[in-house]
């Protein structure tokens, strides 16, 4: 039998079931009584799709979604819902809606709940409650995801839709607080919208994510370690084309960071490794023992300006450059985001670790980066700083070490800023660096053997 038959058996057996199950809840909407072991019946039915997708290559869903704790739900407004309480994440599954789904809607829709998740959309909905209308947040949250996703069924809002029913023009790869901001003004000026929208999809927009506040622990440190354990559990597998391009920003790194790195970093030793280019210094005479060199790879730190004077785009052009980096460094990075004080200080090891960037509220002062970095001590390593350039003229601290100034605007303020400097938009640099990179090159002739 070929792959496209047996995809098509798995079609006809996914419909079978479908069908059968359907029958079973329509009785319930007219009787009030349903059939005994339907629940079983239905589980099972999700664990075949869950198969179905891991035979058809889409195991990363799979993979995240199986260690959910899968509840019937006959109350929710949408045929799937997520809900994170503590360790717990529960998988939430109304059998009435999500049974007029054919199999690639239903597929559409598990992918719709999981991207919701990895861009906690769950946290950053509470943090737009108190400025934005839930019709406008609820909106938002599934344009940023759904512009993603092939095959969603009919009442799915996608950019294109919401576009033409709000006479907007939101763009492909938006952030979702430009999102809610843009839908939210065009709301205010259309208020007959939300009954529209409701008679026309027969889904309330303004509830579908009321459901979230039953668990509300998102905050939580266990709740984010449970998620980090399932996504990495997840890219076991081989990572969805739609999940790459939801956390990657548009557009190649404007900086060779690998070039960078190798010419510019100061070496730090992490260690010994084995090579066969030294001899094992205890038995020399061994020529089938290897010997050892130091490693010198040096720790990788980003700070980002998150002031008020950093615009949406600009910290989408540092996102891009952090990719950058991830893809040419070995090493987990660090992650410090600053406007006049430290507000977050956190590691990545890959795209999915990158956090939305902290709320901006302040002026800018690249000193308490270093101030930091200075109390903490430690070894040297490579700091790279992505600033509009606007902040004091004179740091507090002499940096410890190796600066490298990424900047989106037309000058840097301080009058000494101990590194480089490179421009995004421009191609001036200018290079301050007092050790310089002559005095490197032995070292780093090293590290790259």
């Amino acid at each position: 039998m070929s792959a496209t038959d047996k995809r098509y058996e798995s079609m006809d057996r996914y419909e079978q079931t479908r069908r059968k199950l359907l029958t079973d809840v329509v009785d319930y909407t007219e009787e009030g009584t349903l059939r005994q072991g339907f629940m079983r019946d239905f589980l099972n039915f999700l664990k075949d799709l869950d198969f179905d997708l891991v035979k058809d290559g889409e195991d990363f869903y799979a993979l995240f979604t199986r260690d959910m704790e899968r509840k019937v739900d006959f109350s929710l407004d949408w045929p799937l819902a997520t809900v994170v309480s503590g360790s717990k994440i529960q998988l939430l599954i109304n059998p009435i809606s999500f049974l007029f789904l054919k199999e690639r809607e239903a597929r559409a829709l598990m992918k719709h709940e999981v991207m919701h998740l990895i861009l906690d959309h769950h946290t950053r909905e509470q943090t737009l409650s108190s400025r934005y209308s839930k019709l406008a947040i609820n909106l938002a949250m599934d344009v940023a995801v759904n512009q993603y996703i092939k095959f969603l069924p009919p009442f799915a809002q996608k950019l294109t839709s919401v576009n033409g029913r709000l006479g907007l023009d939101l763009n492909f790869n938006e952030t979702l607080e430009h999102y809610t901001a843009e839908i939210d003004r065009a709301l205010a000026q259309n208020p007959r919208v939300p009954e529209q929208l409701k008679k026309e999809t027969g889904v309330d927009y303004r509830r579908i994510h009321d459901v979230w506040k039953r668990g509300n622990d998102f905050k939580k440190e266990i709740s984010k370690e449970k998620l980090e354990a399932m996504l990495r559990d997840a890219t076991k597998a081989k990572i969805p084309e739609e999940m790459t391009s939801l956390i990657k920003p548009e557009g190649k790194p404007k900086l060779a960071w690998g070039d960078a790195l190798r010419r510019a970093v100061t070496s730090m030793p992490a260690g010994r490794r084995k090579t066969v280019t030294r001899r094992n210094r205890r038995q020399p005479h061994r020529l089938d023992l290897k010997g050892e060199l130091r490693d010198f790879v040096p720790e990788i730190i980003v700070a980002i300006d998150v002031s008020a004077s950093i615009e949406d785009q600009d910290i989408r052009h540092y996102l891009t450059e952090v990719l950058g980096i991830t893809s040419n460094y070995r090493r987990t990075i660090r992650v410090i985001e600053c406007d006049d004080q430290v507000r977050a200080d956190y590691r990545i090891a890959s795209v999915f670790d990158i956090r939305p960037a902290s709320d901006r509220r302040g002026g800018t002062a690249f000193s308490p980066v270093f101030e930091l970095l200075s109390r903490q001590g430690g070894q040297q390593g490579f700091l790279i700083y992505f600033t509009d350039g606007q902040g004091e003229k004179t740091l507090t601290v002499k940096p410890r070490h190796q600066t490298l100034w990424v900047v989106t605007g037309k000058s840097l303020s301080l009058d000494k800023p101990y590194g480089q400097v490179v421009y995004l938009h421009e191609t001036k640099v200018q290079d301050t660096s007092s050790s310089g990179l002559e005095a490197m090159r032995d070292l780093l002739h090293e590290w790259a053997r």
